[in-house]
């Protein structure tokens, strides 16, 4: 989606193919906290890569996996996910 679209959720607007609902931004990084630190989106979460993948040839974590990450993040399956 265009940055116009990310800033009218932001606003609490409702933008085109929005049905509502909880949003979750992610500021995601690869083994830099830091950078989330530096600059981000208002509002957004910060998420490592390594969080979602192995660092061993970059495959997908298992869905458990996955799964648990994302319910420690507040994500569920209502969630719409902007990253």
């Amino acid at each position: 989606m265009p940055p116009e679209w990310v800033k009218a959720i932001i606003d609490g607007e409702k933008p085109e193919e929005f049905d509502g609902g909880r949003v979750v931004i992610c500021h995601n990084h690869y083994r830099n906290p830091n950078d989330y630190d530096l600059g981000h989106i208002p509002g957004a979460i910060s998420v490592d890569t390594l969080e979602l993948e192995e660092s061993h040839m970059w495959n997908r974590r298992s869905p458990d996996e996955i799964e648990r990450v994302l319910k420690e993040k507040g994500i569920d399956a209502n969630t719409t996910v902007i990253m």
